[in-house]
């Protein structure tokens, strides 16, 4: 699970600008792209403060979590 939120977070990254410019649904903000990247990264980095001692379901939920305190 790290390294598929790490690679997402890259992959977010490389591609915020073209899924901001497709964004036109519900309404063209053109952020969305923009908002999948901070929520990756907030993902992220709440995995980077657990520390690798812990379980699948502690790297899931800080993961979660990080996702949700950070998700715009």
């Amino acid at each position: 699970m790290r390294r598929w939120i790490a690679l997402a977070e890259i992959v977010a990254d490389q591609t915020r600008d073209l899924v901001d410019v497709l964004n036109v649904f519900p309404v063209p903000d053109a952020d969305t792209g923009t908002n999948v990247l901070l929520t990756l990264r907030s993902a992220s980095d709440a995995l980077h403060r657990l520390g690798w001692a812990a379980d699948a379901a502690q790297v899931a939920r800080a993961a979660a979590d990080g996702a949700v305190r950070g998700a715009r």
